[in-house]
């Protein structure tokens, strides 16, 4: 496990991180947030928080980013949820849909396309992203529980 430089309001050790509170008059720019969990959620959620100028560390329990190779449908909505078209990680695009039953079936053509979505390039996408905006993903870390600590957690 790296070592890993500790912002002003918390102090690291192999085992344990120390977040401490600061009073909600602290402006928003000061606080520092953690993330336990570099899923498509918790990098998102970092990207979006880094991109506002909050103080963001993502800790993951894996040593590499991503799931093994698996595909995502999601629909077109993707592109205005995460401000932007995740080109790299698109492998197909859906125009329609055939429906069957046992005596039937219907062709619904989509208006627009729904993604084929690889999941593990998305996740690097975010963690790009992420970084970009200044987030540290911090790999090899496993979150064990939350604990008060005086002024603070114990996470």
């Amino acid at each position: 496990m790296e070592s890993v430089s500790s912002p002003p309001s918390a102090i690291h050790s192999p085992s344990s991180i120390f977040i401490f509170y600061l009073p909600s008059s602290t402006p928003m720019q000061d606080r520092h947030v953690v993330i336990i969990g570099a899923s498509t959620a918790g990098l998102f959620a970092a990207y979006l928080l880094a991109k506002e100028g909050l103080a963001v560390r993502l800790y993951e329990q894996g040593e590499t980013l991503g799931p093994p190779a698996r595909t995502l449908i999601v629909t077109s909505q993707i592109n205005q949820v995460l401000g932007f078209v995740p080109t790299e990680a698109i492998v197909n695009r859906v125009q329609h849909i055939e429906l069957f039953s046992r005596h039937a079936s219907a062709r619904v053509s989509l208006q627009q396309p729904d993604l084929i979505v690889e999941r593990a390039q998305l996740i690097h996408l975010l963690a790009a992203r992420a970084r970009q905006a200044g987030a540290a993903i911090e790999l090899g870390y496993k979150f064990l529980g939350l604990e008060r600590d005086g002024d603070g957690l114990l996470v």
